[in-house]
């Protein structure tokens, strides 16, 4: 996948979840929705298979009995790989939100996971805030994801080692 398709997302996520309009109902009119504002056929097939892994991994996430975490603290170590995509501040906003209950390690893997598969090469920390209430835009804990982040947003340069 190419960062053009971070860009299909971040429009996604800019005209559905924060511009409150309703996405089309099939992903036929989905797609040429997004062709008309632009978008190649293989930047929106790419968009649509990683919102469709999204989806499953959400499904799957979502079974208790399948997953067992324990809510203990715990230290994420960041691959050399993903350190390069997540700066400081984007992994430091990750954890002021897991320390602050917001996400479980599940949620937070399923970001990281996510945030990886769109190839970008860096992203800034506006831009992975949007990724993350992208991802999190159906997660029965959190209602208003932009609030909760805007309300962190001070906070994300507490950092973390």
């Amino acid at each position: 996948m190419k960062e053009d398709i971070l860009d299909i997302l971040l429009y996604l996520f800019d005209t559905y979840y924060v511009g409150a309009v309703k996405m089309p109902a099939d992903m036929e009119t989905f797609g040429m929705e997004l062709y008309l504002q632009g978008f190649t056929r293989s930047e929106i097939d790419g968009a649509l298979t990683w919102l469709q892994v999204l989806g499953r991994m959400q499904r799957c996430s979502g079974n208790k009995a399948k997953i067992n975490l324990s809510r203990e603290k715990a230290i994420r170590v960041y691959t050399k790989e993903e350190s390069l995509r997540l700066n400081i501040e984007c992994q430091s906003l990750l954890q002021d939100l897991e320390n602050k209950g917001y996400l479980e390690p599940a949620s937070r893997e399923l970001i990281i996971d996510r945030i990886m598969a769109t190839d970008a090469k860096d992203i800034n920390l506006t831009n992975f805030k949007r990724l993350v209430g992208l991802v999190m835009f159906n997660h029965p804990k959190i209602y208003d994801v932009l609030q909760i982040i805007t309300e962190l947003a001070p906070n994300y340069e507490t950092i973390y080692h």
